[in-house]
């Protein structure tokens, strides 16, 4: 991937200034991690990074650096996912992680325990782009939820929401979700409340009547309920411990007034989302009860202590096969689509090029050999 992006990451211009080698570095690396099962690309990550090795004074690489350049690349991108190219470029950065994940070959590097340690990631903050580091030692699954995570928080614009991309990251991290259980690993060092905060701030904005009745934003409700329903299943067999799931219990019934709304406007637009709360709902709805029987003043003034003793006494049921079709996470973009993503990235890119001029003399036919 370009140096000038890799090296001297520090705000979103840098990413429009090397735009071209930038989508050709992406569409090759997808075109590596395709085909065979991820094999071409587990090769590729399994050896030292020659540049870097070859850089006077430098550390020894990390194993992985492709992939964690492409996991780098995507949580800039996401800084600011607002004009069709960077879209583009993060759906693409997106599939990538996506098809090295269902690889035979390439899923054992997102799921080793040291590939995701002291990986670069950014967010947006106001009106700088912060750059931080994930704590070692994790797993590259680690830069996927904080990616992820930030993505959700960071695009919710009324004028510029875009739920083919929402929809492509929530279900990304579904799968990731299903991996890491699968996987039997626990990762206490990820911010797992930057995760959950992102599906309910997620939820918060969607569930207003003139974004809710967008085209594909219910869509974007059901696969955020979806989510929340797998984090209840799986409870602390997934979280890092029984505080934890406890911790996401609070929240999700503190939020309560959040899924009203969004059960509101479902019920007269997407009957779907409304079934999808089934299990949400009755965990809200479970707390409350519990809180109405307390003496009003009480209830209104619990302490952190009588608030966690009411969440400890929640006994949500899930039934065993609801439990197994979330544990099947569903496919946002079949092969064709995928082609077709590759594909029309190639276009925007080409225009974007013929523009400048950076790609001169070259043409789709080209690109597409």
């Amino acid at each position: 991937l370009p140096t000038s992006v890799t090296a001297q990451l520090s705000s979103p211009q840098a990413l429009r200034a090397n735009a071209a080698p930038l989508t050709v570095a992406l569409l090759i690396a997808y075109e590596l991690a395709a085909p065979r099962g991820g094999a071409t690309l587990s090769a590729l990550c399994a050896q030292q990074d020659a540049a870097s090795r070859s850089a006077v004074g430098a550390t020894q690489p990390k194993r992985g650096a492709l992939l964690r350049h492409v996991f780098s690349i995507g949580s800039l991108l996401a800084c600011d996912a607002r004009d069709d190219l960077l879209i583009a470029q993060l759906r693409l950065a997106l599939l990538i992680i996506e098809k090295a994940l269902e690889g035979s070959a390439s899923a054992p590097l997102l799921l080793s325990a040291d590939l995701g340690g002291s990986l670069p990631m950014w967010t947006f903050s106001g009106v700088h782009v912060v750059e931080s580091a994930l704590p070692s030692p994790q797993p590259l699954l680690a830069g996927g939820y904080t990616l992820i995570a930030s993505l959700l928080v960071q695009n919710l614009r009324k004028a510029t929401f875009h739920p083919p991309l929402y929809l492509q990251a929530l279900t990304l991290l579904h799968k990731l979700l299903v991996a890491q259980h699968r996987a039997s690993q626990k990762l206490p060092l990820l911010k797992w409340s930057e995760v959950w905060n992102a599906l309910f701030t997620t939820s918060d904005f969607i569930s207003h009547d003139d974004v809710f009745n967008g085209r594909g934003v219910a869509e974007v409700g059901l696969r955020v309920l979806e989510l929340i329903n797998l984090l209840i299943t799986l409870g602390d067999s997934l979280l890092p411990s029984s505080a934890t799931f406890e911790a996401f219990a609070y929240e999700l019934v503190r939020r309560h007034r959040t899924f009203e709304k969004l059960y509101r406007v479902s019920r007269k637009a997407a009957p779907r989302v409304v079934g999808a709360m089934e299990l949400t709902r009755s965990m809200i709805v479970e707390a409350l009860e519990a809180m109405s029987k307390m003496e009003p003043g009480r209830a209104s003034n619990l302490s952190s202590a009588e608030a966690l003793d009411v969440i400890r006494g929640l006994n949500p049921t899930v039934k065993p096969e609801a439990a197994a079709a979330l544990l099947k996470p569903p496919s946002y973009m079949k092969p064709h689509d995928q082609l077709a993503l590759s594909q029309s990235l190639m276009r925007v890119l080409l225009t974007h090029c013929r523009r400048d001029g950076s790609l001169a003399p070259l043409h789709y036919e080209d690109l597409a050999r």
